[in-house]
């Protein structure tokens, strides 16, 4: 226990007997040969001690070293599962927030698409529309330039039912009154008659029947007042 602890390893005994030995020492030179035994023996104690503790020391940092060993690989244990964790919940952050920009930027690319397919048709419709316009007026104006000068006056109103057909088969719709009347507006029935005689040569068109203007002269006309002698003769009246 005394070596333990640090304290002088001489026991009681030997106490004990140094004491005694230095009573019984005589003077001279076994009392300068005892001193010196004193001192080596002293000093190899002191040595073994040093030792000792140096021994116990070391001891102690290895433990200390080997306990600091596996705490440090369990917290690097703990730090890569923690960081582990924390880069997988990263990678789902991620991972969500790219799905959205990308649904974000398809659906705006698919309503720009749609626009501009959208902005497209109705420039081709308005293209369309141009060139029908066109080409009416440049093959009127060809028929015109080649034939316009043997057509008479007679000719030219003949002509005219079979270019309202004409005219009306190429515009059908709602507006089609209105885009005849502009029709005959811009170009002279002389142009257009030569237009439906070269279209009736192909076979294109057929001629118009001659009662369609009639009747339409018939009805901007005011109707004839009915006498006695007329009322009598009309279907109306014969069927009753």
């Amino acid at each position: 226990k005394a070596k333990e602890s640090g304290k002088s390893t001489v026991t009681r005994k030997q106490r004990k007997k140094l004491k005694d030995a230095r009573e019984e020492e005589k003077p001279g030179e076994d009392t300068a040969l005892s001193e010196e035994e004193k001192r080596k023996q002293a000093k190899k104690e002191r040595q073994e001690q040093r030792k000792k503790e140096k021994a116990q020391k070391e001891a102690e940092d290895k433990k200390k070293a080997e306990e600091d060993a596996v705490e440090a690989a369990a917290k690097a244990e703990r730090e890569a599962v923690e960081g582990k964790e924390r880069k997988k919940k990263k990678a789902e952050r991620d991972a969500a927030k790219k799905a959205e920009q990308d649904r974000l930027v398809a659906e705006r690319k698919a309503k720009e698409k749609e626009e501009k397919e959208k902005k497209a048709n109705e420039e081709k419709e308005r293209d369309r529309a141009r060139l029908a316009n066109l080409s009416f007026k440049k093959q009127a104006a060809k028929v015109a330039e080649t034939k316009g000068a043997e057509l008479d006056e007679a000719a030219a109103k003949d002509a005219e039912s079979a270019s309202a057909v004409k005219i009306q088969s190429m515009f059908r719709g709602h507006k089609a009154r209105k885009r005849i009347a502009d029709i005959k507006s811009t170009m002279s029935d002389v142009v257009v008659d030569a237009m439906i005689k070269e279209a009736e040569g192909e076979g294109q068109i057929k001629e118009a029947p001659a009662a369609k203007p009639k009747a339409k002269t018939k009805a901007k006309t005011k109707p004839k007042k009915q006498t006695l002698k007329t009322a009598k003769t009309t279907p109306a009246a014969a069927s009753a």
